[in-house]
């Protein structure tokens, strides 16, 4: 009797460590887990603030940019007929981590449509940039390499982009006694032989300031 009761004793002590030790590992997984949860939540809350805190202080100087003065700036590139106002805004933007910001914002942050405007944008500069670089060694082709920094160069960038023959005379770039009549011919070539690139050039830059137009409308209701 004493050996079955000696026995069954260390059945059950056996039984109930085992039982007790599954018991403690799950609650401790759990409980565990419930911690973890709960600090990456609130680091994830703590990045957030201060990526609100950092795109505020980017949103204000970029709204500075967006009403500096719509004008363009006579240049010997096609990268230089893109308004002021958003050349400076898209300088700005260059240098400020804006994936990371959005990235960090939850789906119903306040911040989460700029931030996917902005990255949109982006991807319609870098397309412009590459059609202006293109368009650029076209017309140098044309002009050959000694006209690199001539005013014939900065002529025909200025008519491709619709700059008119007297606002050349008021810039000075053309001489009112001999006007565009000897740019003429260098300028209609280039027009036949970059009729897709050219098109896709002035649609760039339209959808580029209708976006940044609306970038504008959405900062102010932000």
């Amino acid at each position: 009797m004493w050996i079955t009761n000696y026995e069954s004793f260390w059945d059950s002590f056996w039984a109930g460590l085992i039982s007790g030790t599954i018991y403690s590992l799950i609650v401790g997984i759990i409980v565990g887990l419930v911690i973890w949860n709960f600090q990456k939540n609130a680091e994830t809350r703590q990045v957030e603030r201060q990526s609100e805190r950092e795109f505020s202080v980017f949103i204000q100087s970029l709204w500075v940019n967006l009403n500096l003065v719509n004008s363009v700036t006579l240049g010997y590139s096609f990268n230089s007929f893109i308004p002021v106002n958003i050349k400076k805004s898209m300088d700005l933007i260059k240098e400020s981590p804006i994936s990371y910001w959005n990235h960090t914002f939850n789906e119903n942050h306040r911040y989460k449509k700029i931030t996917e405007s902005i990255i949109e944008i982006q991807e319609k500069y870098n397309e412009y940039t590459l059609l202006s670089n293109k368009l650029d060694n076209n017309l140098l082709q044309i002009l050959k390499p000694r006209f690199a920094n001539s005013p014939e160069l900065k002529v025909i960038v200025a008519l491709v982009n619709n700059i008119d023959e007297k606002t050349l005379i008021e810039w000075g770039t053309v001489q009112e006694a001999y006007g565009i009549k000897e740019y003429s011919e260098q300028h209609k070539k280039f027009l036949d032989t970059n009729p897709e690139d050219i098109y896709q050039y002035h649609e760039t830059i339209n959808t580029i300031q209708s976006k940044f137009k609306n970038l504008k409308d959405e900062l102010i209701t932000s």
